[in-house]
């Protein structure tokens, strides 16, 4: 079978150009990917996104060829015709093969779409910063970009066009359920949607999808090229590259830095599976099997200086400096560059014998502040692309979930009060917090909210009177 270099080995190798020999092989190379139910559920809203465009372009013609070559096929019959609208055309231009989301072709002009399950705000488009493209919107940018050429370039006698469809937060839903309108069913390893009957009622208006016009950012990305771990280039030569190379299943150079924290080919030390992460360190640094796996300066919690480190010869853990983490001390309490300093020298000498450190006066100072009894309450909140209310925004949240418990002064534990809502087609955000009201009425104090062990302080919430 062919190699191609498609939508997402493209966008995978602007992350790291080396993840191209480590993809598609999970018989050899671990891959954190694989049964995330977090990236599952990512997808899942990506579907409906994908679904509910479908219905935006009436007529569209699916090209369900799973294989390339017949999809390649399929599309180069429909598009004979002067006018036709297809959704998932395979575009092919030598070693490169796009699946693009929306083709709409009339005579010499084709419009192509890339559906994203992204937010934006139509009436305050933030995509271009001082510096060029933003880096929360470069990938999209980058992505339709990739497609705009492997089209342009297949098919040259046509003016392309490029557009991106995206939940628009400016709008608000015109009807209830809108999350219900496309259901997601699994059989084998497919995920498959099936439409409501009330999909009909669906609009180029209601929709909250916004389509807009994006080749003055994809000139951008043609002026500035492409940026990636290792350097910079032009589209038509960077793709040629990572093509070739993907098509003959050959390693590029390892581009090692701070990127290679987030690499998803990356094995423990005794996994039966190979570490693509541990094999570019251990190529780009000329250490052992027993070397890469000792702590490199990735490592460092909470440090953003990482990649300014490495670029001037830093790798190991122990390389850093006081100086590197502009070092701070106070009289009470852990300051941030003191807790990296911990990681770098180790624990204190009394702290090593059990494998952690308490801060005990911080600690006891903290405790002698507080008034019991002490209330804990977790929250459960849902945040999807499609509401499930009217009157909502793509991405508000919906609370409908909470537990309530208290520690008493002795240290007994109970639980006071609990709130669940999940009575489909009823709005649960007034009731949740009628109900946390009247769970905490009796208590009058000042919320903190927790997370990673650390307290930090919010605005005051009091629950005395009608507050």
């Amino acid at each position: 079978m062919a190699r191609y270099l498609t939508k997402s080995r493209f966008k995978m190798a602007v992350e790291c150009p080396r993840k191209l020999f480590y993809e598609g092989k999970s018989e050899l190379y671990r891959d954190t990917r694989q049964g995330n139910s977090f990236l599952q559920a990512l997808a899942d809203g990506g579907f409906q996104v994908g679904e509910l465009a479908k219905h935006l372009y009436p007529g569209g013609i699916e090209i369900k060829a799973r294989g390339n070559e017949e999809a390649l096929a399929d599309t180069a019959e429909l598009l004979k015709r002067d006018t036709v609208t297809l959704f998932e055309p395979a575009i092919g231009f030598g070693r490169l093969l796009v699946r693009v989301d929306v083709l709409v072709k009339s005579g010499n002009s084709i419009k192509i779409v890339e559906v994203k399950a992204k937010s934006i705000r139509s009436d305050d488009l933030q995509i271009e910063g001082k510096k060029g493209l933003k880096s929360t919107f470069r990938p999209y940018i980058e992505d339709i970009a990739f497609q705009k050429f492997v089209v342009q370039s297949a098919l040259p006698e046509c003016r392309v066009t490029s557009y991106l469809l995206m939940p628009d937060k400016a709008q608000v839903a015109a009807f209830d359920r809108m999350n219900q309108l496309f259901k997601i069913e699994r059989r084998g390893g497919q995920s498959l949607v099936k439409a409501d009957d009330r999909v009909s009622e669906v609009t180029a208006e209601n929709s909250l999808l916004y389509e807009f016009n994006v080749d003055q950012y994809i000139a951008l990305v043609e002026t500035h090229g492409l940026e990636f771990p290792g350097g910079t280039g032009g589209m038509r030569v960077v793709v040629a590259l990572w093509a070739e190379a993907y098509a003959a299943d050959r390693a590029l150079p390892p581009s090692i830095g701070a990127h290679c924290v987030n690499c998803e080919f990356r094995a423990n030390r005794g996994d039966t599976l190979r570490s693509g992460f541990h094999e570019c360190w251990k190529e780009a640094n000329g250490w052992t099997d027993d070397e890469v796996y000792e702590p490199t300066l990735l490592e460092l919690w909470n440090f953003r200086g990482k990649q300014k480190l490495m670029d001037i010869g830093a790798r190991r853990l122990s390389e850093v400096t006081q100086e590197d983490l502009k070092y701070t001390e106070e009289a009470v309490g852990i300051t941030t560059s003191a807790r990296q300093w911990m990681q770098v020298d180790g624990l204190p000498l009394e702290a090593k014998s059990v494998g952690f450190m308490i801060d005990r006066p911080y600690l006891a100072k903290q405790m002698r502040s507080w008034r019991f009894p002490l209330h804990f309450i977790d929250f459960e909140t849902s945040t999807v692309a499609l509401p499930f209310h009217v009157g909502m925004r793509p991405y508000e949240s919906v609370a409908f979930q909470f537990s309530h418990h208290v520690i008493e002064g002795d240290g007994s534990l109970r639980h006071a009060d609990q709130f669940l809502m999940a009575k489909p087609g009823v709005f649960p955000n007034y009731n949740f917090v009628r109900a946390l009201k009247q769970a905490l009425e009796p208590w009058n104090g000042i919320m903190d909210r927790f997370s990673c062990g650390r307290a930090m302080r919010t605005p005051s919430f009091r629950t005395s009177g009608n507050k």
